[in-house]
């Protein structure tokens, strides 16, 4: 298998890489920067870095540190001292069975990797900066590649920014990925209820960590209702409804909605997200039936019962593997002239990237999607990798507007109204900014785009 070498680089405008000798550029890169550049070198198998370059390893990966005295290998630390001829170095470390290197060197071992043609793309960072002085982005000699963009981002207000090229006579080689977004891998040939059991364990370690979140404001919910302004002119009274709360999570909806006068039954297929969610019930002073069970398998539990309203939130049918048995699903759980209220993120949102909002992903690709995600979402983009976590691969079923309408509709509802919505209930991208009522926006400066979209859906009578 061919190696594909992939140098990294991070410089100002006027392409200094260093102000002075023995500097850590993290004292100058922006804050995106180093998010971004921890994020990307998860897409490698090892590191190349020059010895003047290392200071300390950056991710959990092998390093392979230039250098040309002699310096004992620490295998348990995965660190690796070699030296000498490029093509020999990459010779050897391709012989250990890695083929996805990033190169993180300096000034002279860039050069010595680019004049010999081991290069294949190069991803380089230009603050907004002119130093004027010091090391360049290349020495004094000739080089002659012809380079070839295949992606860039702005990722700050600053104008940072970062920009992909393959090497031009290489290209043709190597396939393109996209390395400037964080991408899922397809689950396409795995078994969905297999999937599915990895996610509930992905949940379990979540639910305890989302009682205590500032996201989640548990603590609060004594005096507040965790419900958007909007829902509650959506749905109106709800005071002697019987509500099910299909995977309600760790229940602040389902409590909000007992508070406000509902008989609630409250269901999701995490037992400890169960088992969080009646104790803040119980904080609560508000009686919920909490059933823990698969939602596939929720007839089985209500039996024959029926309910006014099937309420659903945030985050929940990128989780169903099967749309369609949740639609036939939601309608036998109703009443005549019982309704669905549907408040979810919007599909297009699954496919922006993190940086800006421009499309990086395929909206009508429908195969299973595994998301590799240290903590958690609650935390914010910025701050969600900073709790370890385990259980961290996460399938999606990414499923688009027309698909969610289509199976709403073929299941005996009938649609009264379907409303988009601009304001992000976190900090989902970078870019957006918190306003006054704690919720995030798309800059003004930025094209907009929706962010949650309400339904209403009423059980009909076949025929009517």
């Amino acid at each position: 298998m061919k190696p594909i070498i992939t140098m990294i680089m991070v410089m100002s405008l006027d392409g200094i890489i260093l102000r002075e000798e023995g500097e850590d550029v993290t004292k100058w890169t922006s804050k995106e920067d180093q998010i971004h550049f921890r994020n990307i070198l998860n897409n490698f198998d090892a590191i190349i870095t020059g010895r003047k370059s290392y200071f300390g390893k950056v991710i959990n990966k092998p390093y392979f540190i230039l250098t040309n005295s002699l310096a004992k290998d620490d295998e348990k630390n995965n660190l690796f001292y070699t030296g000498g001829d490029p093509v020999k170095i990459i010779k050897a470390i391709t012989e250990k069975g890695y083929n996805n290197i990033a190169l993180l060197g300096g000034t002279e071992t860039n050069m010595q990797f680019l004049k010999a043609g081991l290069v294949d793309q190069l991803i380089i960072t230009i603050e907004p900066f002119l130093f004027g002085a010091f090391k360049h982005i290349t020495l004094e000699e000739k080089l002659n590649i012809k380079l070839k963009l295949v992606n860039y981002h702005q990722m700050n207000d600053q104008g940072t920014l970062v920009l992909q090229y393959l090497v031009y006579n290489r290209s043709k080689t190597i396939p393109y990925r996209n390395y400037l977004d964080i991408m899922p891998t397809s689950a396409k040939d795995k078994d969905n209820d297999l999937l599915s059991e990895e996610n509930k364990k992905f949940w379990n370690e979540r639910a305890v960590l989302h009682e205590k979140s500032e996201f989640y404001k548990t603590s609060n919910l004594i005096n507040n209702l965790s419900l958007m302004d909007y829902e509650l002119n959506e749905m109106g009274n709800i005071k002697g409804k019987k509500i099910i709360h299909l995977q309600c999570h760790i229940a602040t909806e389902s409590i909000s909605l007992a508070k406000l006068g509902a008989e609630v039954t409250a269901v999701d297929y995490s037992e400890t997200a169960i088992e969080v969610a009646k104790k803040l019930a119980k904080q609560n002073n508000v009686n919920i039936n909490f059933i823990c069970c698969d939602i596939y398998d929720i007839i089985k539990h209500v039996k024959q019962k029926k309910y006014d309203i099937v309420y659903v939130n945030f985050g929940a049918l990128i989780f169903l593997k099967d749309l369609d048995r949740w639609g036939k699903i939601v309608s036998s759980l109703l009443k005549p002239n019982g309704y669905l209220y549907l408040n979810e993120l919007h599909p297009i949102s699954a496919v922006l990237s993190d940086y800006e909002p421009k499309f990086v992903r395929d909206y009508f690709d429908k195969t299973p999607q595994i998301w590799n995600e240290n903590g958690s979402y609650a935390d914010g983009i910025d701050k969600r990798g900073e709790k370890k976590t385990k259980n961290n691969d996460l399938t999606v079923w990414n499923w688009g507007l027309g698909d969610i309408i289509t199976t709403i509709s073929r299941n005996n509802l009938f649609i009264e109204f379907l409303h988009e919505h601009e304001k992000h209930i976190d900090k989902r991208f970078y870019y957006l900014k918190k306003n006054k009522d704690n919720l995030w926006v798309v800059p003004k400066h930025m094209p907009n785009f929706p962010a949650t979209f309400s339904l209403k859906a009423k059980k009909i009578k076949v025929g009517s």
